[in-house]
């Protein structure tokens, strides 16, 4: 260009300056082009990975609907038989499981990574379309209704402990579970049978258990819905 002007070839000029300005746009256009295309592949690769976590979390709420319907089960049954003031060593066994329970309460631990990323970080919140931002808010939103409304049941046992009653004692041996359960020892009657079913607060202990458990279940279908919801809004594969 600087030999055009020298010799005052002012349409060389022209088209130098036209080359330059032509170059400079397309580098900018391909820069642009590239930030975009790379900033659609980590959309990709984040609704892949909600597509992971989903799954993940459909066998989390699997299993604590399982646990659940066990142990509303177990604690249904030491209750219909303390009612009825049933007596023997089998009854006795199947009221002191249902009692151990009481203890504890399984917890919900989803997995929230992909959501957060994908309601949080701007450049993927730029790649999504209305119907699918809706959709991923309305996840995050019950997910973590879900997740406090459990860590709320979780707490309940530790609130008025049954070990505290006063008809209930630990029993002299370890548990063979004990490792893995954290309970050292079982819990067990320090009155016959016939006593204990007289008392309210051990039944009313027991009720207590199976009205947190209905609402745990409750939870796991409001998971599954949500879960299901999402899946097919947003057509992944899970």
């Amino acid at each position: 260009m600087a030999a055009h002007v020298a010799g005052q070839n002012w349409l060389a000029v022209g088209i130098d300056l036209v080359i330059v300005v032509v170059g400079v746009f397309l580098g900018i256009q391909l820069g642009n082009w590239n930030a975009a295309r790379a900033d659609e592949q980590r959309h990709e690769a984040a609704l892949d990975q909600l597509a992971e976590e989903i799954a993940a979390n459909r066998l989390i709420v699997q299993d604590y609907r399982a646990t659940y319907e066990e142990r509303v089960d177990t604690v249904q049954r030491s209750a219909d038989l303390l009612r009825q003031c049933a007596s023997g060593p089998e009854v006795l066994a199947e009221v002191e499981a249902g009692l151990q329970l009481l203890r504890g309460t399984p917890g919900f631990y989803p997995q929230t990574s992909a959501i957060r990323a994908l309601t949080e970080d701007d450049s993927l919140k730029r790649q999504q379309g209305e119907v699918e931002r809706q959709a991923l808010q309305e996840l995050r939103r019950i997910i973590e209704r879900i997740d406090d409304g459990a860590a709320f049941l979780e707490d309940i046992p530790f609130r008025n402990p049954i070990e505290a009653h006063p008809i209930i004692a630990y029993a002299s041996s370890l548990t063979d579970d004990s490792a893995e359960t954290g309970l050292y020892r079982d819990i067990v009657l320090t009155v016959p049978l016939s006593e204990a079913c007289r008392d309210a607060d051990l039944l009313k202990a027991l009720y207590s258990y199976e009205r947190v458990g209905s609402f745990s279940l409750r939870l796991a279908d409001m998971a599954d819905d949500i879960l299901d919801r999402t899946t097919t809004t947003l057509g992944l594969q899970d």
